[in-house]
């Protein structure tokens, strides 16, 4: 079976969807699938994936000329690989894969999608793309039931994953880290591992931050993106105690470093699927500290994976890190729990398995009718 993945995110692009195609389509060439990745315009890249060929076409980038020019250059590689199915990561793409007239699969990532809800011109293109496809995929319960309510077909839920041998807690790596980050070790860190755009909750968390007085913490922020400024401005006038590393948009390969070296993960998103970020946290064996928004709270357990808060109460946010920061062992308490639960629930592994039948199932279907 020959699986074309067509995603609009793929490394060097740093984000959740690239790195989920990434080691999405790595788990499954383990599973003896052919793969080969298309990512549009997302640029070079000198790195290797081993079993997938990765091919990054240039595309003209101004619709509707984008789904004709990408429909045809997939129609060719497809015939070039015989594929058999086509699974596309996001919903720009769709519409040229479609137009091939092979079986689409759609994972419906973002809530990008959720936003689109609020358009009539959007819900419209939802209408008429979804029932297409011969398979859906969602990775939370809000995702996939708004997959079902345009599509009118089931959507399965198929949550997002983490390498938890490359993503593992490691004491020399944690100690190595924290000393290039100038940090003792009895101080506290917190890490944002996010891109800092409005979804991610980056400007509440920044009204949060100033509302408070005090707060004995070093933040490192790893991520860029258009509200860079709102944390900025936090760490040029901080509460007293706290400590702003800014990063800008690190790569996903170095991730590992940070997060050995943090006590506790960010994660004050006002829309999310299930975090990537949240789940390569825990299982560094980090604990999270999260929104009840999406598909947060359905990894982000009390007490054993780390701690909910309102969706968009910056205040509150604040004042919970705040109680958490004064409890270094608290947070330490957590950290085999969080560990345990991401390698054992959320492995590639497993997914790749379960998707390998999911697409020999659509295909069966597809022949049937």
């Amino acid at each position: 079976m020959h699986i074309l993945q067509v995603t609009s995110e793929f490394p060097p692009h740093v984000g959740g969807v690239a790195n989920h195609v990434r080691d999405l389509s790595l788990a499954l060439s383990q599973c003896g699938l052919d793969i080969t990745v298309v990512a549009p315009n997302e640029g070079d890249d000198t790195e290797t994936y081993p079993g997938i060929d990765v091919l990054r076409p240039r595309t003209i980038r101004a619709r509707p000329f984008y789904d004709w020019h990408l429909g045809h250059q997939l129609s060719r590689i497809a015939k070039a690989k015989s594929v058999d199915m086509i699974h596309v990561h996001g919903l720009r793409p769709l519409r040229a894969a479609l137009a091939t007239g092979l079986p689409v699969t759609f994972t419906n990532h973002t809530s990008g999608f959720l936003k689109g809800l609020t358009s009539a011109r959007r819900r419209k293109t939802y209408e008429t793309l979804f029932p297409k496809c011969a398979l859906h995929l969602a990775p939370s319960d809000e995702l996939a039931t708004y997959s079902e309510q345009f599509s009118g077909k089931p959507c399965i839920r198929q949550t997002n994953a983490v390498d938890a041998e490359r993503f593992k807690p490691d004491l020399e790596l944690r100690a190595q880290t924290r000393r290039e980050l100038g940090l003792s070790d009895d101080q506290v860190m917190v890490i944002l591992a996010r891109r800092l755009v409005e979804k991610n909750g980056i400007g509440v968390l920044a009204d949060g931050l100033r509302s408070l007085d005090r707060l004995p913490v070093t933040l490192v922020v790893a991520g860029d993106g258009e509200l860079r400024p709102a944390l900025e401005g936090v760490a040029a006038n901080p509460p007293e105690g706290m400590v702003v590393h800014m990063l800008g948009a690190v790569p996903n390969h170095r991730m590992n470093a940070f997060l050995n070296a943090a006590d506790l993960a960010l994660l004050p998103s006002l829309m999310e699927a299930t975090s990537i970020a949240g789940l390569e946290a825990m299982a560094c064996g980090v604990p999270v500290l999260g929104t009840d928004t999406g598909g947060i709270p359905e990894i982000v357990l009390t007490d054993h994976t780390g701690w909910l808060v309102p969706t968009g109460d910056g205040p509150a946010f604040a004042k919970k890190l705040q109680e958490l920061v004064e409890q270094p062992g608290k947070l330490a308490s957590l950290r085999e729990t969080a560990r345990d639960f991401a390698k054992e629930g959320y492995s590639w592994g497993s997914r790749a398995a379960d998707l390998k039948m999911h697409y020999a199932n659509a295909l069966s279907g597809s022949a049937a009718q």
